[in-house]
Parts: structure tokens; sequence; C-alpha cells
């Protein structure tokens, strides 16, 4: 039966015929124009590089303009030699050899900023902006583009349409449709003005997906039929973006049959363009055949989509944490998708590969970004002075959110974060390629990963899907595999409980067995029973108390049986975590940070300075409250450690400031536990910072979890006794960020920290006895496991009674550990 819409064959010939209609005009040039003060054999090397560009031929092109360079350079033709690295970057981009791409791109902006080329710093900002957004740095391409608009005018003309298209995606994925129609609309003139065919048509695509995406289907389908129009005349190679978004465009119109055809010219085209140009256009047509009850050939497509990816992720490998996150959250549809389709297939074949690859994938996709810090080579003594002068102005910046409110500036942060990022790129992009060092697939990871747990232990991987959720189940001698609800219930559900055990509600004990029941319904007592449970979660599960979960209620009191009761909690990034080393690299001495100082009304505040030292201004600046009950809190785990024979070092009062903590920092601490105020900045969504104590000049000393992230440390356990201080986002695939991941990232061992606030009060017994249990635990300083540590101070105040066995306030506490 034919449908209501023109299948995709028809479409195609309809445009081809539609070209002859189309107005003449030059094509440009890839980038930049001509110097008048450029040699003729230079200019004619690098228009020999740009027909090749614009034909598609891009590694003879990257040879000319290697070639081309390098002349310049021998020459000392500054200004030639930033053009042919500009082209060169702008080929490497096609081919999304992104590492070699940036670097070109860097080191043009380096000579053109030293020529004062301002036409050159605009397409470089065009440039910039297009591989970060393409890598999904959304305030990094943000940032780029907005400096390419703030130079001069008339020396950016030619990239004024490249700019505005560059601003209309931004805003565009932020969701502010209107304005990017309108950048859009506005840089489809810009480009007609300036006889630039390539950039007219991706200002018609980006415009149609920009009304696709506000279900304007008709005025989407014209916008996206002139970008084909001119992509099939021209020849542009990019061709495969027009077939991918107008097949997404008849799924929406329910034209199945088009879509699919349409999507197999993606693939197709894409192919020629570059091998990992395809995963977008292997993923949307594995959707299209999901649609079409083609189970088995959507997985296939969608495990294609997924090879594509990680050699794409390979090609980006830009040696850069902000990067390295934004291409897990931008692949984590793809992951999502293969592991919730082969989550289906298992359950309707029985098939154990499926569970397997599903279970290979997920943790492939989980946290590689925090892999990816602790394997990596440590670039400190290839970064030049600037950068960490950079780095400094970057704290600053974040300390200055806090103080400043909802007037902060966070453009500034933004710009900071950006020129931090390069200059970590560009100082890894000249070592080696990171070894392939991806998990395992399938069977291999999953056996792997049951020879590393102990008998007593069990891993349990959640991922978290729109549609249906996956549960791995792994013990030495055992596997289960198990579908749970969508994201959007259990999200539901642990919201509820949350907000009954902190209101001590009688429903809470009801709540947490039911979400007990909804995740390990079906589950063997043979893994549920195991005392060391090893949880890898995903979404909000990051937000669950699993310590607080009910198992059942005990008879014949009736009185719950909570999950610590039972089970030792141990969270990891990963099963990759399982197969390293138990050993801890710390061997220093216990180290306790609390009360600070942090108003002038402290009666520990000097009144009388010395001479010649600054008095504390009396301008206003920020105060915090005093934390009395965390000084009452380090004495008491104080005396726990001397009385096991540790003389701890303890920094309170003036002496919890930054020096004084680098310092002992530095003595690779065993244990390090900071009681103090953790801020997060209003109207931002940075992770956070440890408040530390009031400066000489009145201003309280701020440590971000980007400082600490950036350290180098052998740490054991970090305890952050502060408010809700394991507070952050939770990335798609990346995880949980904020303080948590920065310790780890930093070198810590492990991390213990609290879901939410919780109150100034009580002299710290669930750390006394944590502290008392850990100095007997067997091994406990150098291969325990402080889960296990955790689980018996829980213990201690659930029998405690009173206001201490209440949940509300141990099971705030959770442990992510290395190994």
């Amino acid at each position: 039966m034919k449908s209501s819409h023109a299948i995709a064959p028809a479409l195609i010939l309809t445009l081809v015929l539609l070209t002859v209609q189309i107005r003449s005009r030059g094509i440009s040039s890839p980038k930049v124009g001509a110097d008048r003060a450029e040699p003729p054999e230079l200019s004619d090397l690098r228009h020999q590089g740009n027909d090749l560009y614009r034909t598609g031929k891009y590694l003879p092109a990257i040879r000319i303009y290697q070639n081309g360079y390098a002349e310049a350079k021998r020459r000392g033709n500054l200004r030639s030699a930033v053009r042919f690295l500009n082209n060169l970057g702008s080929a490497h981009n096609q081919m999304f050899r992104y590492r070699d791409a940036i670097q070109a791109y860097l080191e043009a902006r380096d000579l053109a900023l030293a020529q004062r080329d301002s036409e050159t710093l605009g397409a470089l900002s065009v440039n910039l902006s297009s591989l970060y957004f393409q890598l999904g740095d959304i305030d990094a391409a943000l940032e780029s583009a907005q400096q390419g608009l703030q130079l001069p005018s008339d020396a950016t003309t030619k990239f004024r349409a490249k700019l505005l298209i560059q601003c209309g995606r931004i805003k565009r994925r932020q969701q502010d449709s209107e304005q990017a129609v309108a950048l859009l609309e506005d840089a489809i003139e810009a480009s007609w003005a300036q006889a630039d065919l390539a950039s007219e048509a991706q200002a018609w695509n980006e415009l149609g997906n920009t009304l696709f995406e506000r279900e304007d289907l008709p005025s989407a389908e014209h916008a996206l039929l002139e970008a084909f129009r001119l992509r099939k005349l021209t020849r542009d190679d990019r061709i495969y973006y027009s077939y991918e978004s107008l097949g997404k465009l008849r799924v929406q119109q329910g034209d199945l049959l088009s879509a699919a055809t349409l999507l197999d010219r993606a693939v197709d085209a894409g192919r020629v363009a570059s091998p990992s140009a395809t995963w977008t256009a292997y993923y949307e047509r594995g959707k299209v055949k999901l649609q079409q009850a083609r189970l088995e050939e959507a997985f296939a497509d969608f495990a294609a989509a997924l090879e594509c990816a990680r050699r794409w992720r390979a090609e980006v490998l830009l040696p850069a944490d902000v990067f390295r996150i934004s291409t897990e959250v931008k692949l984590h549809d793809v992951y999502s998708s293969f592991i919730e389709l082969g989550s289906r297939l298992y359950a309707q074949t029985g098939q154990k590969h499926f569970a397997e690859q599903t279970f290979a994938a997920a943790e492939e996709s989980r946290a590689a970004s925090l892999r990816a810090l602790w394997a990596g080579p440590d670039l400190t003594r290839k970064l030049p002075a600037e950068y960490w002068e950079a780095l400094a102005d970057l704290y600053r910046a974040e300390g200055a959110l806090i103080k400043a409110g909802p007037v902060a500036d966070t453009a500034a942060v933004r710009r900071l974060r950006l020129k931090v990022a390069e200059m970590e790129a560009r100082a890894g992009l000249d070592l080696a390629g990171a070894p392939n060092n991806s998990d395992p697939g399938g069977g291999e990871l999953l056996e792997r990963t049951q020879r590393a747990l102990a008998p007593a232990e069990v891993f349990l991987g959640f991922h978290l899907g729109d549609d249906e959720s996956c549960l791995w189940m792994l013990a030495r001698d055992a596997f289960e595999f198990h579908r749970l609800p969508p994201r959007a219930e259990l999200a539901e559900d642990v919201s509820l409980f949350v907000k009954a055990m902190r209101e001590n509600s009688p429903e809470a004990s009801m709540l947490g067995n039911r979400l007990y029941a909804k995740l390990f319904a079906g589950a063997g007592r043979r893994l549920l029973d195991k005392p060391v449970w090893i949880l890898a979660p995903d979404g909000p599960l990051f937000e669950l108390p699993f310590a607080a979960l009910v198992e059942e209620f005990k008879s014949p009191s009736h009185a719950p049986q909570y999950v610590v009761e039972r089970h030792a909690i141990q969270f990891v990034p990963g099963v990759s975590v399982l197969f390293g080393s138990t050993r801890s690299d710390s061997n220093g001495p216990v180290v306790g940070l609390g009360d600070p100082i942090y108003n002038r009304a402290d009666p520990r505040l000097p009144r009388h300075p010395n001479p010649g030292e600054p008095s504390v201004s009396t301008a206003r600046r920020m105060e915090l409250a005093r934390l009395v009950g965390s000084s009452r809190e380090i004495e008491a785990c104080a005396r726990v450690w001397r009385s096991h024979g540790y003389e701890p070092i303890l920094l309170r009062g003036a002496a919890a400031n930054r020096e004084n903590l680098a310092g002992a920092l530095g003595r690779n601490p065993a244990v390090l536990h900071v009681a103090a105020h953790i801020l997060f900045p209003p109207q931002y969504s940075g992770p956070g910072l440890i408040a530390l104590a009031l400066q000489r000049d009145g201003e309280i000393e701020l440590l971000s979890a980007t400082e600490i992230a950036a350290m180098r440390l052998k740490l054991g356990l970090v305890v952050l006794n502060g408010c809700s201080s394991a507070h952050a986002a939770i990335l798609p695939g990346a995880g949980l960020m904020g303080m948590t991941r920065a310790w780890l990232a930093a070198g810590a061992r492990a991390v213990i920290a609290t879901r939410w606030a919780i109150g100034d009060r009580g002299d710290g017994e669930l750390f006394q006895a944590f502290y008392d249990r850990l100095s007997s635990f067997p091994g406990s300083r150098y291969g325990g496991s402080f889960a296990q540590v955790l689980q018996q101070a829980q213990l201690t105040e659930v029998r405690a009674g009173g206001r201490r066995a209440n949940p509300a306030y141990w099971a705030a506490y959770f442990c992510v550990e290395r190994n």
C-alpha cells in the first residue's frame, strides 16, 4: 500500500531535478581568502588544497596544507602559515581527526594573535566552536563563538554566517528555539550575501532541525529540502546530514519506508566521508527498524553505531577531562538503546550472549572519563606557567560565584574553564594516543568480573532507561540478569522514599520495602544473601540510600529489617575497579579538618593583629555560621586515633586554611576527615566548594572541586562530613560529579560523603565507632574495605536507639571505593 508521502527514491529524483533552478553563485574557499602579501607560489599551493578540500579529497588536501605551512614558515611568511594551518585543521576536522584538528587550530590561533590577524581569528572562532560543539561541550562552543562575534565586524564579514550558525545550533541545544530560528534565518541571509553555498546549506539544515523539534513539520520539510538541494548541486559530501535529517522527519510523519531508505543513503554517504560519521545514521536507522519490529536488525544497527562511536571516541581523545565527560554524555543514548534492546531480546530468547553484550556495553560507558584520568599520563610537567595562572584565576572565579550570589558572572567561569581545558588538551596532544584498554566484550568481561569477586561479594550493576531498566547481578559462581521499571518510575519511588525517611514518616519503612521489592523482585537468594554488595548505580539511584532499604519486617515486632543489617554497601564507578590492586598507596598520617573560623563574631578571631599585619576589613564579606559540633567531632575522633597509636594532625579555627591543608596532603595521609561547610553556587551547576577559614583580609578561603580534581595525590580515605557533600549533577554515562568524583580523580582510594545535610550536633558518634573499628579491622589500613567498616558503624547507630537509630541520620553516609 502506497504511503501518503513520496518514498525516498522519488523524493531524491525530484530534488536532483530541482537543483537546476538554483541561483548561480561561486563557492567559497574552506575558511580564509588570499593575502595580498602572499607570494604567488604559496597562494597557488593553498588554492590547490582548497580545490581538493571542496571536492572532499581531504587526505591530499592535508598533504598540500602541511607542505604549504612548512614552506611558509621557512620563508618567514607567518600570515600565509596561519592560513595553511587553519585549513589543515578544517581538513582534519572533516575527517573527524579531532586531536589533529585542535592542534592545528590552537597553533594557528597563537600565530594569528601574534600577527593581529582578526580575519583568521574569526575563522578559528568558528572552527573551534564547531569542534567543541561536536564534542558535546556546549559552554566551550558558546565561548568560542562569542569570541568571534566580538572581533571587528569588518574583518569577520565572510565568517558572520558561520558564527550565526554556531550560535543558532547552541541556542537550539539550550532549548531556546525562538532565538535559534532568528539566528539561523540571519545566517541564511548572510550566506547569500557572501555567495557561500556550503554555509547556506548548513543553515537551512539546522533551521529544519530546529523547526522539526518545534513540531512545525511543514516548515521543517521546506528547510531540509532546500539544504538537500544545495548540497546535491554542489556535491557537498556532508549530504549525509541531509539524508539523516530527512529520514528523521519521515519517521515523525509516519512514513517508515521512506525513512529507512533515506537512512540507508545516510549510512552509505557517511561511509565515504568517514566511518565515524555514520554512528548517528546507524543509530537512527536502528530506531526505525525497532518501530518496524525488526528487533535483531535493529540490534545489529545499534551495535554498528556503537562500533563507530568507539572509533569516534578514540579519534576525539582530547586529553582534557571536560571534553572526555562531554563525549560520554553525547554517546549515552546510543549505549542506552543498545542495552535496552539487548535486554528485551534476552527476555524473549533466553540467549545469554545478549545479556553479556549489554553488560559489556554498560560498563564501557560507565565513568569512562574517570578511568581515563587514572590511567592517563600526568601532564603536570608539560603544562606552561600560564596554565597555573589560569587555573588560579578559575579557582578565584568559582569562589566569586559563591560570594556574588544570584548576580554571579558565570561567563567568566566559562571563559576560564575553556582556557584551562585548551591548555590541558594542548599539553597532551603530542603524547602517544591512549592504548586501547577498553573493557573486553561480552562473556569475556562478565567472566573476568566473576573471577575478580570474593566469595562473599556480589556485583550489582544498574542501567536506567527511558522504557525499561536493567540489573546485572554477578557473583563468583552465579550470574543473573533482570529487567526493571523505567527511569522515571524509579526516580519517583526514590524521591518519595527519601522524603518520607528524612521526615521520619511512618510510611518510610513501607516505601523502603516496596522499592526493595521493585529492584530485586525475582533475584535469587543465592546472590542477594551475599554479605558484601558492590554497587554501580545509575541516574536517580545515586540518590538512593540502599543501606536503609527494608528487606522485610521482623516478627513479631514488625520492625524493619534494613539492608545494612545484613550487607555492607560499597559503591564503585564500575567493574574496572575490581581489576586493580587493593593496596593503598598512602602511608601518611591521619588528618582532621573542622570548625574553621567563618565569621567576625567568632571569639577565636585575633582582635589585635601584630604590627605590620593588615586588620580584617570591615567591608561586607561572606560569612557563615560556626560549626561548633564539628570541633567536638574531630576531637572525639582524635581521641580514638590516639588510643590506637596515631597522633593526628588537627586543623581547626584559623589553622583550617589552604596552606596547612596543602602541607598535610603532601604527606600522603591515610585518612583525611573534613567537617566543614560545603557550598554550592546559586543558579549554577558547579560541583561545590569546601569553605576553609577566614583569611586576614576577611575573605573565607574556598577549595573547589575543580582544584581538587587537578591534584595528583596519594590518599587513603577521604571523609566529607559536610552539608550534602555528595550533592552534584548526575550526568548520563559519566555518573556522579562533584566532590566525590573530584577526590577520586585526585587519587583517593575511597570517599565517604553525605547525600543530604546532617545537623551540626552531637559528638560524631558514628565516626567514633567507624575509626575505632577501622583501626582494628584486619588489614584495613592497607587492604580492607572501608564499606564494611562503615556498615559496622551504621549498625552501632541502629542499635543505639533514639535519635541515632533514625535512618535519616546514618543512611545519609555512603562509601565509594576505587578498588
